[in-house]
């Protein structure tokens, strides 16, 4: 490709010298090129084989027909042996009183091809230069339509089976031309026999005589009903007035409609006629009410703040968090410079309501035009305004392409860029040179790019383009983007990476003042430098897969951190976590998220919450019995985190809930969350006093794995609720069939099974029946077998009406154990929240009985 543009450069220079008159490219099929030579100079001519062999060349005609190129074919007789000989071809050749030669150029001419003529038979040199001035038969267009639509398929088919599978293709393609008219006809036809209905109902029903007697009063501001304006004073005045007779003109005839068809004395049309009154009188208070609105009366300033909600800019936004790309609907800016004067006047001089969607760079260059409009017209609107963008190039192939039109047209506004995120290849990245120096607002810089982990797809030398931004503060990277870039980390306050190998900050974090860090590490030997960040408050890592998790925080220091999350996908990472603290104990640490796969051992989370007596937020794998009564009643004689308010433990599939723990987890919950003076330790008669009594905490338990059976399960032995009787069997039996005739009932399904009038309705009609018939005497029973939740599916949005009412009959069968229980499920104290969350609801909550 480098060798293609040297030689491209030489070609405009040769034009420049007026040498030559066109240039072009020949035996060129990819694109890409010819867009990469478009940048330089436009190209004015492509001579390319058009022949069946490359099924016509449709990508390089079609962009050739949308940039203006003229397209020059040769080699077409020669190549298209079969298109000479095809029947239809011929068909249209001898209608036309045409060679077979001679049509296949007229059709070429008609595409917008010139051909190109390489016979050295003068005969044939005459044949052809004379196709301009030929033309087809009268009536050919139909017939030329269908016979380009289905030669580049039969073409390639064997010349055996030619005529056979070609007729074959004819009529299916036949087949669905006609039905698809049909369809689109019957659409058209069916709106405009709706729109025609309505009319003529609306029509016909106004010129009823029941429908004389309406009084309306006069519009006393009719001009307001066309504009935007606020009414003045004595004109609102005057409008309210007016509202209220149609609101009481209304309300006469809706009791002259109510009155009528109580006795019994009504008819269709007298009803139709009464309800178009009321209508006409609604519509009018309506409309009236519009001119009185608020909407009206609004300052600018408050209007502003209602344009920037309604095209939901996600601008401010927290500059320690990473850029996500935010999808928003940007055709509502254009909408409200169309609604009146005032409104466009408000849109046009709000520099923030014209902001820069996302954008997703494309290959095709209808669509990099259209962007490029559309970006330049936002950033005409925009006014100087700071730009926050978001762009990303996953469908384009970078191979030999360092730049794109809108990349350069952004680059242009360099110094306007204040928030930017750019995920883009390598080679794009080694082009923003240009913006070195034009950046005194950069505040948030979000860089990834989609190569491989190799460093071979890498430059050498690093981009120095974003270390000269004063303003720099936050920068969100992938390690490879560290490779090719360098940060101005001393200035830095939030940062994060991802990391393949080896944190690229470690040699510049020590001398960072970093407020907040994180990074997700995939670098099995991941182990952090022997380093100190004093003003650090919040500390997040994602370790997916690294195996020195023991170890991976021991030579850390962060005496200022406040919020830490740390998940782990291998290892335990608490004894790592403890040491870490162990430097700077007491530590402040408020909110606590350590998660890892492996059970933990005994009193080890107490150990670690000894050094956290502030902390007020817990989320945690589920610790061992002992560290759970630890919480509840302390340690060492002291209370563990006495400031807790919320403490989410995470269950996962494969850990086992013993007596124990269930015993264990109700003691945590009450002595944290109703008695925090007094606990009781399992088997102990005695009561403790604590010293300094914690606070009122509130304890959730995640379930990892999210099944409602064992979810229901866990729920019941919590709530001290009685053990499986027969009915819950029988209905837990029948639950099970019901997920097993239709997976779609299970709440873990997200899509649906229709169910088809076969064996299977049959099936479903025996359970509904059998679930009809079991009784159950204790609202437990249908809690505990879990099958409340399939049947209020069913009862909502079953496909077959039948079973849909059959459900609807079980509920409202159910309905008196569930309003009238008084003792059992509506005064539990654990409630489910969601699919994966049981939550101790204190016994004076509010939410307790909702």
């Amino acid at each position: 490709m480098p060798k293609t543009l040297e030689a491209w450069r030489t070609l405009t220079q040769l034009q420049d010298e007026g040498k030559v008159r066109l240039i072009g490219v020949s035996n060129t099929y990819d694109v890409r090129i010819l867009a990469a030579l478009q940048r330089v100079r436009p190209v004015q001519v492509v001579q390319n084989r058009w022949y069946e062999g490359n099924d016509w060349d449709p990508k390089v005609l079609n962009y050739c027909k949308e940039s203006g190129i003229m397209y020059q074919s040769f080699w077409t007789l020669s190549g298209s042996p079969s298109l000479l000989a095809h029947p239809s071809l011929l068909q249209i050749a001898k209608a036309s009183k045409m060679t077979a030669p001679q049509t296949v150029y007229k059709i070429a001419q008609l595409e917008g091809i010139i051909p190109l003529s390489g016979t050295t038979d003068e005969n044939h040199m005459r044949q052809d230069v004379s196709v301009e001035e030929l033309s087809f038969f009268e009536g050919s267009s139909q017939f030329l339509e269908d016979s380009l639509v289905l030669w580049p398929k039969s073409l390639l088919i064997d010349q055996n089976v030619r005529s056979e599978a070609g007729q074959r293709t004819r009529q299916v393609e036949k087949r669905d031309r006609k039905r698809n008219l049909v369809r689109a006809t019957a659409r058209r036809v069916n709106a405009a026999t709706t729109r025609a209905k309505a009319s003529a109902k609306t029509a016909i029903t106004a010129s009823l005589p029941v429908t004389v007697g309406l009084v309306l009063p006069k519009s006393p501001c009719p001009r307001l009903l066309l504009c935007n304006k606020p009414p003045t004073d004595s004109e609102a005045a005057l409008i309210l007035e007016a509202i209220q007779a149609a609101q009481a003109e209304a309300k006469r005839w809706s009791e002259i409609l109510k009155t009528g068809k109580d006795s019994g004395v009504t008819s269709r049309a007298w009803e139709r006629a009464i309800i178009h009154k009321i209508n006409k009188a609604t519509q009018f208070v309506h409309q009236h009410q519009a001119v009185i609105s608020i909407v009206r009366r609004l300052p600018v300033e408050i209007l502003q703040e209602v344009f920037l909600w309604v095209a939901a800019i996600p601008y401010p936004r927290d500059p320690s968090l990473p850029l996500t790309l935010v999808y928003w609907d940007s055709e509502y800016i254009w909408y409200l410079g169309q609604i009146c004067q005032p409104w466009r006047t408000i849109a046009l001089n709000l520099p923030g309501l014209w902001g820069i969607p996302p954008i997703f760079i494309s290959r095709r260059p209808e669509k990099t035009r259209l962007q490029v409009k559309y970006i330049s017209e936002l950033l005409r609107r925009s006014k100087g305004g700071m730009l926050h963008f978001m762009i990303k190039a996953f469908t384009i192939d970078s191979d030999g392409l360092k730049t794109h039109p809108v990349i350069d047209l952004l680059c242009e506004h360099a110094e306007k860029w204040e928030a930017v995120s750019m995920t883009l290849s390598p080679e794009m990245f080694a082009n923003l040179s240009c913006i070195r120096g034009r950046l005194p607002v950069l505040k948030t810089l979000q860089l990834l790019t989609y190569k491989g982990e190799g460093d071979a797809q890498l430059p050498m030398q690093l981009n120095n383009c974003f270390e000269a931004a004063p303003l720099l503060t936050s920068a969100f990277v992938d390690d490879h983007i560290q490779r090719m870039f360098a940060l101005p980390f001393k200035q830095l306050l939030h940062y994060h990476e991802h990391v393949y190998v080896g944190l690229s900050i470690s040699s510049t974090i020590d001398r960072c003042a970093l407020v907040t860090f994180s990074c997700a590490s995939r670098d099995l030997d991941f182990v952090f430098p022997k380093i100190t960040l004093p003003r650090l408050t919040s500390f997040h890592v994602h370790l997916h897969g690294s195996l020195n998790s023991q170890h991976c925080f021991d030579n850390l220091t962060l005496p200022a951190v406040q919020d830490m999350k740390i998940i782990a996908k291998a290892e335990n990472t608490l004894p790592s976590v403890r040491r870490m603290l162990t430097k700077s104990s007491p530590h402040c640490l408020q909110e606590l998220t350590i998660r890892f796969p492996q059970s933990v051992p005994a009193n080890e989370l107490s150990e670690l919450l000894l050094l956290t007596p502030d902390l007020d937020v817990l989320d945690t794998t589920m610790p061992s019995n002992d560290d759970i009564v630890n919480l509840s009643i302390g340690y060492e004689g002291r209370v563990l985190v006495p400031l807790l308010h919320l403490c989410e433990l995470r269950l996962h599939a494969e850990d086992k809930v013993s007596d124990t723990m269930i015993t264990s987890l109700k003691a945590l919950a009450y002595c944290r969350g109703e008695d925090s003076k007094y606990i009781t330790r399992h088997n102990l008669t005695t009561k403790c006093e604590v010293v300094d009594a914690p606070e009122m905490c509130v304890v959730g338990i995640h379930f990892s794995f999210g099944e409602v059976d064992d979810l229901v399960q866990i729920h019941s032995r919590l709530e001290d609720w009685s053990p499986e009787s027969t009915p819950s069997k029988q209905l837990a039996s029948l639950k099970d069939r019901l997920y097993k005739l239709v997976p779609s009932l299970h709440p873990r399904t997200i899509f649906r099974y229709n169910i088809t009038r076969d064996g299977s309705t049959v099936l479903m009609d025996r359970i509904l029946k059998e679930i009809h018939y079991v009784q159950v005497k204790d609202v437990r029973e249908i809690v505990f077998s879990g099958i409340l939740y399939p049947l209020k599916k069913m009862a909502k949005d079953y496909d077959i009406l039948e079973h849909r009412n059959d459900a609807r009959a079980i509920l409202a069968r159910w309905q008196p154990l569930l309003n009238n229980d008084q003792d059992s499920i509506r005064h539990r104290s654990w409630i489910v929240y969601g699919s994966r969350n049981l939550v101790y609801i204190p016994k004076d909550h509010g939410e307790l009985d909702s």
